[in-house]
């Protein structure tokens, strides 16, 4: 199955696709925990091309390779993937100004689970984070709709009664005001 995701990765141009292979890569080491040690290092060097990507249309999918060394850490334990950790948190860290809330967002998650991976030993690495995740908390991150995906997102919910779409706001605390 690994040989199988690793060379589909390697061999189709489609992001989409790309992506549904690191995920699933991540999926097999979580689920393989100590088995993947023997797959680390060459998975992790395929990762460790993703994570090297600066071009905007890229960084969905570094975002995943972020997310995919960090769950292979956790897989294989602290001492069989000690040698890679400087450099990817170096690389974690380079990629948190980019502008860029996914790779942002499962870079916090890598971080997390190099704080789980070291423990306290972790502690070095909040300073130096502190600055994006107060960035992060303080940003307001608006998804804008067009007017056409606006219509079909509505039109999946169904019928809005009265038009004005408050039912879409109404918690289930109104209905036992009604009664």
């Amino acid at each position: 199955l690994l040989e199988r995701l690793t060379t589909l990765l390697q061999h189709t141009a489609e992001r989409p696709t790309q992506e549904r292979c690191v995920s699933a890569i991540a999926a097999v080491a979580v689920g393989a925990k100590k088995a993947f040690a023997d797959y680390f290092d060459p998975v992790y060097a395929l990762m460790r091309h993703l994570l090297g990507q600066t071009a905007s249309e890229m960084l969905p999918l570094r975002a995943r390779a972020m997310e995919c060394v960090g769950l292979m850490c956790l897989a294989v334990g602290r001492d069989r993937c000690s040698h890679v950790l400087q450099e990817v948190v170096h690389v974690a860290m380079a990629g948190l100004p980019l502008d860029a809330p996914e790779l942002r967002e499962y870079t916090f998650g890598f971080f997390g689970q190099v704080a789980e991976l070291l423990g306290e030993e972790a502690a070095p690495l909040v300073p130096p984070l502190l600055p994006f995740l107060v960035k992060a908390v303080e940003q307001e991150e608006v998804t804008e709709f067009s007017e056409h995906e606006q219509a079909r997102i509505l039109a999946k919910l169904g019928p809005d009664p009265d038009g004005d779409g408050d039912e879409l706001l109404d918690d289930d605390d109104d209905d036992e005001e009604d009664e």
